[in-house]
């Protein structure tokens, strides 16, 4: 279908590549049978190298579970926006250096390998969405996680334990934030 339908499919995602990724893809498609979520995560993967975010597809009915934080980011590098009251408030705002000790720009480079988009800029806004899911780190490590551990800027290291969705209670609520004076 891409082949047939994206525009100049080989300046994007040469030929070589393509066919070597969609081996690899079949490859562990075989092996044993897998969810529609990891097929959905496979195809995902696949899309993710047109750096299209037109070319993407949806993961439909994710687990209600997640990680209780949420972060942002600037520029480059991340930040934690807000915390399940549980975590010390003194974390919100440090800035992530590690995420499962692995640095957050090699993890982020993974993270991107299943996201549509142009460039790093629409990319980390794409991943807003995923850092608190647990879908896609599961996939990556290949086995499922009851929690994941962050490293902030001041070398403290912390887990954060999935819960269900509506779980937490979060340190800042939507009034903390106040509005932008733009689209007030």
């Amino acid at each position: 279908i891409c082949d047939k339908y994206f525009p100049k499919v080989d300046d994007f995602f040469p030929k070589d590549e393509r066919v070597k990724k969609e081996n690899q893809i079949l490859k562990e498609l075989s092996k044993n049978e897998i969810s529609e979520l990891d097929f959905r995560l496979y195809l995902k993967s696949y899309l993710s190298h047109f750096d299209n975010e037109h070319t993407h597809i949806s993961l439909s009915e994710l687990p209600a579970t997640g990680y209780p934080f949420i972060p942002f980011h600037l520029d480059s590098s991340w930040y934690i926006l807000n915390l399940a009251k549980e975590y010390d408030l003194d974390l919100i705002g440090k800035k992530i250096i590690a995420f499962n000790d692995v640095k957050i720009s090699d993890y982020e480079k993974k993270l991107f390998e299943f996201i549509s988009a142009e460039n790093e800029t629409s990319k980390r806004r794409a991943l807003l969405n995923w850092w608190y899911r647990p879908a896609l780190h599961e996939f990556i490590k290949g086995e499922k996680m009851d929690s994941i551990k962050l490293t902030v800027e001041t070398g403290q290291s912390f887990w954060l334990k999935k819960i269900t969705a509506g779980e937490a209670s979060w340190h800042r609520n939507e009034q903390d934030f106040g509005a932008h004076p733009i689209s007030r």
